[in-house]
């Protein structure tokens, strides 16, 4: 979709709706950022000279942050949908 032509992307934003294209590019945001806090959780799980309680805690901190991107983008769906 990002690399089509506007009069393609105008087809396609009548056909499914701007909502939907929204949604879409959302999901693709959320899932980049997914993907660095996923790596980041695993780098930190690794790391054995770090501190239990610490390590814990910054896997809890990453482990909130994505499930604060998960509401969010589920609210947006639901929205999109009418659920």
């Amino acid at each position: 979709y990002n690399t089509a032509p506007l009069s393609q992307k105008a087809a396609v934003a009548e056909r499914y709706g701007r909502d939907r294209i929204n949604l879409y590019t959302s999901l693709r945001a959320v899932d980049k950022e997914l993907r660095k806090l996923s790596k980041q959780r695993r780098a930190i799980e690794q790391n054995e000279l770090m501190d239990p309680v610490v390590r814990y805690k910054k896997i809890q901190a990453l482990l909130d942050q994505e499930e604060q991107y998960f509401d969010r983008f589920n609210k947006l769906y639901n929205k999109v949908n009418g659920d």
